[in-house]
């Protein structure tokens, strides 16, 4: 469980720290918050999918099927997927909010990245936050600014009644079981579109959104994949781009598990 506490010099001032290489701390994430700038390059590897965080809905990748189980990082923390998503290349850092509706850079203690004598200073001599933890701070900021944007776009679909459950089931050796929460884009409503309705998509980003996740769909049968070479320990170095576009329609043998 992380446990983030604020940067400070008061307490970080004669500490270091490292980005993690091990991604055990993502083992039991099924999903992961994804911002519009790195949907490209996610649509080459996992399912893209959206599903309500509270009142709203926000976008996804796909990393397992069943709860507490993410099939993209092995016993060992190697992640498996050609692209980190931005959520876990920043780790063990984030950004939090005070009660003052301030954002301030943050380091999860429980992570093992700290240490006395290796890694990263996190101030310079004079006092002044390192050139290392100014550009991170620099990254998550992008982050969460492009952040905004997605839910923006998120939100204008929902608007649009795009969006439609996406109908997965998976098999396993207790029978078939229903995966609930997922949405998509409805392609029958977004081609029914009107060519105002599509310029409004098209001068807001939309369709970047609309097109990667569809285009994503393909890697649903990966996910599927992975989870059944855990099963025999036969795990890949790597996944590869051997796409196979029959595999979006969400019916998935999860036998053996």
């Amino acid at each position: 469980m992380p446990n983030y506490e604020a940067i400070s010099k008061e307490f970080h001032f004669n500490k270091r720290w490292k980005l993690t290489s091990n991604f055990k701390f993502t083992a039991q994430d099924a999903l992961c918050p994804l911002v519009m700038q790195e949907l490209p390059k996610i649509a080459l590897y996992m399912p893209i999918a959206f599903s309500k965080a509270g009142d709203h809905f926000e976008v996804f990748a796909v990393l397992g099927l069943t709860n507490g189980s993410n099939y993209l990082v092995d016993d060992d923390g190697r992640w498996l997927a050609g692209y980190i998503p931005a959520a876990y290349r920043s780790y063990p850092f984030t950004l939090a909010a005070t009660d003052e509706n301030k954002e301030v850079l943050c380091i999860d203690v429980e992570s093992g990245q700290l240490s006395e004598t290796e890694g990263n200073s996190f101030f310079d001599e004079d006092g002044e936050p390192s050139a290392k933890i100014k550009e991170t701070l620099n990254f998550l900021t992008s982050v969460a600014a492009n952040r905004k944007l997605t839910l923006s776009l998120c939100l204008l679909l929902e608007e649009l009644d795009l969006l439609e459950p996406w109908p997965i089931t998976v098999t396993t050796d207790d029978g078939e079981m229903p995966v609930k929460g997922l949405y998509r884009v409805n392609e029958t409503t977004f081609n029914a579109l009107d060519a105002e309705t599509l310029a409004e998509l098209r001068n807001k980003g939309a369709l970047s959104l609309i097109f990667c996740q569809l285009i994503s769909m393909q890697n649903l049968a990966r996910i599927a994949e992975l989870a059944q070479a855990r099963t025999v320990g036969t795990l890949p170095d790597e996944l590869d781009l051997d796409f196979d576009f029959g595999g979006d329609e969400g019916n998935i043998s999860f036998e053996g598990l």
